[in-house]
């Protein structure tokens, strides 16, 4: 909110973001010098408050819980059974605990029903995070592989399947036992294959 012509930091406003993306607004003169100052305000507030480790950590983790929430929905909706992923450079300390790795001597986690740890990703993506059903047809995760590279970057792949009825996601997760049946040894094998080359 500009007070007598300052950006005061000390309000929040919250609105649906459609609101913001769906108009262009052209700021000019003034309101855009204002603008420009309540943004660089704003990014120095973020860049200090990355010197906290525990800030820092929740920035990483938000990070990676928003870019893998958007790559497995594209994914599901996709007409290709895989998609490739990279999360840029590996953040050691926050990485390796948040997703499991012990780099160098794991550089590799597979998260699939094979494994049966496909509902240790609920906690970061969210309730029923692995499915999704349009026109009566399901699709779901059945493999996210995250992998540091030799360069330190972060990469990784999803596969899906599909299912050929509703998925009812359900509290408990129970689906993920019917989604466990129907998977045919086929599909279990394609989750050991290596991951696609980029």
């Amino acid at each position: 909110m500009i007070v007598a012509g300052q950006a005061d930091l000390e309000i929040e406003v919250s609105l649906p973001l459609s609101r913001l993306e769906s108009t262009d607004t052209v700021l000019k003169g003034a309101n855009k010098k204002l603008a420009e100052q309540f943004a660089k305000k704003a990014f120095d507030a973020t860049v200090a408050n990355l010197a906290n480790n525990e800030y820092r950590s929740l920035y990483r983790k938000h990070y990676i819980r928003a870019y893998l929430t958007r790559e497995v929905k594209a994914a599901l909706k996709s007409t290709s059974k895989k998609r490739s992923f990279d999360l840029g450079m590996l953040s050691p300390d926050v990485d390796c605990e948040f997703l499991g790795l012990e780099y160098p001597r794991v550089a590799q986690r597979e998260f699939c029903y094979k494994k049966q740890n496909l509902g240790d990703l609920d906690a970061l993506l969210g309730h029923g995070w692995d499915v999704s059903t349009i026109n009566g047809l399901s699709t779901y995760v059945t493999l996210v592989r995250v992998k540091v590279t030799p360069d330190l970057n972060l990469t990784g792949n999803i596969q899906v399947a599909d299912y050929s009825s509703v998925v009812v996601v359900d509290k408990n997760c129970g689906y993920r036992h019917l989604l466990q049946d129907h998977m045919n040894p086929a599909t279990i094998e394609q989750e050991e294959e290596e991951e696609p080359k980029e």
